[in-house]
């Protein structure tokens, strides 16, 4: 009988351990679950209406992307509370009492000045600050490292209170040349006087964007010689990947889809897509193509991956023939 007993007890034992090793090892190779459903096109504006004529340049071989994607979910947060704003405004040196308005988009607008000719906006309903440090660019070339212009950005924006160390990464630089105090256009690395330092509030393998290709919904200015020009950050609550993953555009699906992409840049913004129309473009040439995550609207409650298309368009009546062109395309399947 005690035999039996001890059998039993071993055998229970092992029918456990090899159970719980199951359970582990099948969690383990659970597949993501990917939706079947479609979702909403992206808050994109269109100003230029009709059919474009797109030649791809994108090989193949060049379109190399994930199968599927999640949404990131956005806890959009409260507005800031009068409180909240003034906290921000002491935290950057302003302890005079703002002056206040109403923005026709934006709404209450809280504007603080000094004597140094720095300035403070700060859009409460948006969870938005703008933050002007200076209005003369020329400054020193000191050199500095990619890492060490991305610390002093960094360090600005946590030391400030502006934003959680822990909800914060960098994302990508944008490089710009200063014509002149009002004047900015794209440019390389090494022709640039002022770098733009892209954050986004969480760690991803993609880009996070605002309808401004080339901005995050956190970036800083910062001048050659390492001094802050400019700060712009909006500020969500928290954001997490969804659980669920959606079909990302085959390369195929990409191609049959290329009719649907959006205008978003004309010349790096210095043509107004407002005043341009689908006849001014002979035709649109595609020569680049990155996976972003894309920030459509302040309000939005979700944020989903978009193809960021970028070329040349050969225009009509205009001083160059060729200009940059960029293009925003749904990445999620809808076929």
């Amino acid at each position: 009988m005690k035999i039996f007993r001890k059998v039993l007890i071993i055998g229970t034992v092992i029918l456990v351990i090899g159970l719980g090793s199951f359970l582990i090892i099948s969690s383990r190779k659970q597949p993501t679950l990917v939706s079947q459903e479609t979702v909403p096109q992206p808050n994109i504006p269109v100003f230029v209406k009709g059919q474009l004529n797109i030649e791809n340049k994108i090989t193949k071989d060049q379109f190399s992307f994930p199968s599927s994607l999640p949404l990131l979910e956005v806890n959009k947060g409260l507005p800031f509370t009068d409180n909240d704003a003034v906290n921000l405004a002491t935290n950057l040196g302003f302890t005079n009492k703002p002056i206040v308005s109403k923005d026709v988009f934006e709404g209450t607008t809280y504007i603080w000045n000094n004597p140094n000719n720095q300035s403070l906006i700060i859009y409460p309903g948006v969870r938005r600050l703008e933050y002007t440090l200076k209005t003369s660019y020329s400054a020193t070339n000191k050199q500095l490292s990619d890492s060490e212009i991305i610390s002093i950005a960094k360090n600005f924006l946590t030391t400030k209170n502006i934003v959680d160390q822990n909800n914060i990464a960098f994302s990508f630089f944008s490089y710009y040349k200063s014509t002149n105090n009002e004047s900015f256009n794209l440019t390389t690395k090494d022709q640039a006087n002022l770098i733009q330092v892209n954050f986004s509030p969480l760690s991803l393998n993609t880009k996070l964007i605002t309808i401004n290709p080339a901005a995050s919904p956190i970036f800083v200015w910062i001048l050659p010689d390492g001094s802050i020009a400019k700060v712009s950050v909006t500020k969500f609550g928290e954001i997490t990947k969804g659980l669920i993953d959606y079909k990302i555009l085959s390369y195929d699906e990409y191609l049959k889809s290329l009719s649907k992409a959006v205008i978003i840049s004309l010349n790096d913004g210095n043509i107004s897509l407002q005043d341009t129309n689908r006849q001014n473009i002979n035709k649109v040439t595609i020569e680049k193509i990155e996976l972003a995550y894309l920030v459509d609207s302040p309000n939005s409650n979700f944020f989903q991956p978009i193809f960021l298309l970028s070329g040349k368009a050969d225009l009509k009546n205009y001083s160059a023939s060729k200009v940059n062109i960029t293009l925003y395309l749904q990445a999620t399947s809808q076929l």
